[in-house]
């Protein structure tokens, strides 16, 4: 929830106290990178988790820590732990072997305790003990930071609980009025039970109890796990400030009759908030009538598109002879990265100045590419390309790469 509606930041830049709140564990000198997008659950199972940190990565889990050795670890060994206290410690898993701890298997897993603890601040755990893998859960979608992004929500605290009718087919509906002359681009929600069906609808207006006039809808798709999840729009919606919106999600779980996620611990509106079994009779369930807290959709906001000059107008543009991009022919072999290779310019007066990297082979590039910027009166060596070739390239296959500044 923090990460999706504030940002990350560089570890070395607000590193891990420990005992928070005290000291306190937020450094507001931290430019943010970016914002999460999609988190899973994932169930406590080997296999799965090991899809999981597969497909996208470390798996952030919980165990119980108080066992006799966990404290004085010293990476030596794999740990091994049959009690069954309940998890009291949050840790990381970044890998598995399935030959370790006597051949029972084991994760790899990242502690927070320093590097001077355990092997470098890691330890081996065999599969299932001290109850790791509880509450296991994997970011598996982000976006760079936007400053100028906005993210209309009422959940100040995210999905605390979940409401439904019973039936495993039910309706979130929430009020957003925006307070400048936005684009609406995504559509964010909770999904409470894995798999989630979801159908989301805009509407312009809500009357009477009737949503009406319908502006975007059906978005119509389903995710296979509980989690946070974020859905683009095809076409920018234009917001007019002052001029409500509302967003309904028809959300199927089945097997599980509490579709609808909401906040009851943040602070609660009144009549922004709505849930309803069949999507046309609609009730408050925040402070306008339930007073349960606020439903978990939210709306993702920025100010419109708008190109930058294109300015041409320098006396001198010339590559810079101290960077050098290859030409002929160059020697690599399968899996293998050349670069950086650097191109360069120097401007007299200022221009608009764009790279753009193109090949014929279908290889990888990755690098500066169709990036724009204006630039002045100096020398600039800024971009970058790599080339990288596949692993099942094989002798006299061949790439032609084009740079163009």
């Amino acid at each position: 929830n923090y990460l999706s509606l504030v940002g990350t930041v560089e570890e070395s830049c607000d590193p891990y106290p420990g005992d928070c709140p005290n000291p306190t564990c937020n450094n507001p000198a931290c430019a943010y990178l970016d914002r999460v997008t999609e988190w899973r659950i994932i169930p406590n199972d080997v296999t799965l988790i090991k899809e999981a940190v597969m497909t996208h990565g470390p798996v952030n889990t919980a165990m119980y820590a108080g066992f006799s050795g966990f404290s004085t670890y010293d990476g030596s060994y794999c740990m091994a732990y049959s009690g069954t206290e309940l998890v009291n410690h949050a840790v990381l898993i970044v890998g598995w072997d399935d030959a370790m701890c006597g051949g029972a298997g084991g994760w790899i897993v990242k502690n927070s305790w320093g590097p001077s603890w355990g092997d470098n601040g890691y330890f081996y755990i065999e599969y299932g003990s001290a109850q790791i893998g509880s509450y296991s859960c994997v970011v598996t979608g982000w976006r760079d930071y936007d400053a100028d992004e906005s993210i209309y929500h009422h959940d100040e605290f995210g999905w605390v609980s979940s409401v439904g009718y019973g039936d495993n087919n039910d309706w979130g509906m929430v009020e957003f009025t925006p307070d400048a002359d936005d684009e609406l681009a995504a559509v964010d929600f909770w999904a409470t039970g894995g798999p989630t069906n979801f159908a989301i609808y805009i509407y312009d207006d809500f009357s009477g109890g009737t949503l009406s006039n319908l502006l975007v809808g059906p978005i119509v798709n389903s995710v296979d796990e509980e989690g946070y999840y974020s859905v683009d729009l095809a076409t920018a919606l234009a917001l007019t400030t002052g001029d409500p919106i509302y967003i309904a999600i028809n959300l199927e779980t089945p097997g599980y009759g509490y579709p609808i996620p909401y906040d009851s611990d943040g602070p609660m509106g009144s009549n922004k908030c709505f849930v309803s079994n069949s999507g046309s009779t609609w009730e408050a369930l925040d402070a306008g009538n339930y007073a349960w807290g606020d439903v978990g959709i939210r709306a993702r906001v920025s100010p419109p598109y708008t190109p930058a000059p294109c300015i041409n107008d320098a006396s001198a543009l010339y590559f810079d002879p101290g960077y050098l991009f290859p030409s002929g022919i160059v020697d690599i072999f399968p899996g293998q990265t050349l670069g950086p290779y650097e191109l360069a310019l120097c401007i007299e007066g200022s221009d608009t100045v764009c790279i753009h990297a193109e090949d014929t082979g279908d290889w990888y590039q990755t690098g500066d590419q169709d990036e724009c910027g204006i630039y002045a009166d100096d020398c600039f060596g800024t971009w970058q390309v790599f080339v990288e070739a596949p692993l099942a390239a094989v002798i006299s296959d061949y790439d032609t790469v084009r740079a163009i500044l």
